[in-house]
């Protein structure tokens, strides 16, 4: 099974950048579906500038960015088009478009206009200049925004000669990649063990402590091992009873005792809002964060920042922490704490030095799976705030990352499924 199977992608973009980021989503088992207008993708026509062999019949400069999709031109312009649209998107998990704001807005497909009505849907946008700002409207090129606005061009020349002209679509693809992942990264699943919501699907808890510890050569901290195995199950239970009340269902949804990757099933949840249905449009939704976020804000209180990275801990002087140094688009803040301060900023799977100092030797153990936000920031700021690191990087290691005894690990295991190498913190 590929990582993004059963996702629905519309796409609404021309060239390169936005229709490389669906044929990447595409080549990972995306269904995606490319809206053009009624004249087709500009792209279509495309050749000569980048001596492409275009014949009457085939264009390799659109077939690169274009493989593996199913197309559909619509008349924008027209309420039967925009309805269709509409329709499109109902049925949808991503929306792509690297259209600008001022092209989206009269056919109704800006964030803004969808949010609402589609609060579920990822809304995928590349721009050469942002959303917001002097230049939202300017478009943006690969030569322009990425490579000399930048200044790629002018590092890129030898020492005192003039800037260099970069081959076509450089900027683009490498803004395709980091958007597909980010797209990638924002389909979750909740996984547990032994939940009292599916009774028939018991593990053993021993018997994968045993091997996990087996597999980490003694370098892993079973005491998170254990807590996991045990309390997982807990959690979702705990969830069901705190958020049920308010319309999110928690269905067993994934079990694969066939699965010739998974070692230690076990059992994911992927919580949505009223009906449950695999093949409903509320599958893998992301309603049920508007609700978790009414909880934490309204029920318990709680605040939530947005865009506003923590940079550092506060520290008082007798060493206790007791608060953070956040940067917002303000400028900088400082958050107190009244108890006390949890870092849950993940573990350093994207992070190679941290990987290579702190957990080396684990693909021989593991598949591996590359991770794009997890750069060990919050066990760096815990460090500085003098928290410990215990002895050996062990790694969170979930249903389909532990390799079977007796497997020869090969580079066929790298990108498998739902293991983040350094996730599991390693500060106390």
């Amino acid at each position: 099974m590929k990582p993004m199977e059963g996702i629905k992608v519309v796409e609404l973009s021309t060239m390169l950048a936005g229709p490389m980021t669906a044929r990447i989503l595409a080549e990972w088992g995306a269904d995606v579906i490319k809206v053009e207008s009624m004249n087709g993708d500009a792209w279509r026509e495309q050749a000569g500038t980048s001596l492409s062999p275009r014949t009457e019949t085939a264009n390799p400069n659109f077939d690169m960015q274009n493989i593996n999709k199913r197309f559909l031109s619509v008349n924008m312009r027209t309420e039967e088009g925009k309805a269709a649209m509409m329709k499109l998107l109902a049925t949808a998990d991503v929306f792509l478009t690297n259209y600008r704001v001022q092209a989206l807005t009269p056919m109704g497909l800006t964030y803004e206009q969808l949010k609402e009505q589609f609060p579920r849907l990822i809304h995928a946008s590349v721009l050469g200049y942002g959303d917001k700002g002097p230049e939202k409207d300017r478009p943006g090129y690969d030569y322009t925004a990425f490579c000399a606005r930048t200044g790629l061009m002018a590092d890129m020349a030898p020492a005192g000669g003039p800037p260099i002209m970069t081959v076509a679509g450089l900027g683009d693809h490498s803004v395709a990649v980091a958007l597909s992942g980010a797209i990638a990264a924002a389909r979750e699943a909740i996984g547990a063990l032994n939940s009292k919501l599916a009774p028939d699907h018991q593990e053993d808890v021993p018997t994968l402590l045993n091997h996990a510890n087996q597999t980490q050569a003694g370098d892993a901290n079973m005491l998170m091992y254990k807590t996991w195995a045990e309390k997982s199950g807990e959690m979702i239970e705990w969830m069901a009873d705190t958020l049920g009340p308010k319309g999110m269902l928690f269905p067993f949804e994934w079990h694969c005792p066939d699965d010739p990757h998974a070692y230690y099933p076990a059992m994911c949840y992927n919580p949505c809002i009223g009906e449950y249905n695999p093949d409903g449009p509320n599958y893998n939704s992301y309603a049920h964060l508007e609700v978790m976020r009414d909880v934490f804000t309204e029920d318990l209180g709680g605040e939530i920042r947005f865009e506003c990275p923590a940079q550092q801990l506060v520290i008082d002087e007798s060493g206790r922490v007791t608060g953070v140094v956040a940067e917002g688009k303000e400028g900088f803040i400082q958050v107190n704490a009244a108890k006390g301060v949890i870092i849950c900023t993940g573990g350093y799977g994207a992070n190679n030095e941290m990987l290579a100092d702190l957990a080396p030797g684990n693909s021989a153990w593991c598949a591996l799976r590359d991770s794009v936000t997890e750069t060990g920031d919050g066990i760096r700021m815990a460090l500085w705030a003098g928290a410990e690191l215990e002895a050996g990087g062990a790694c969170m290691i979930w249903n389909r990352a532990i390799l079977p005894d007796g497997f020869e690990f090969n580079e066929d295991r790298m990108g498998g499924d739902i293991f983040l190498p350094g996730s599991q913190p390693s500060c106390t």
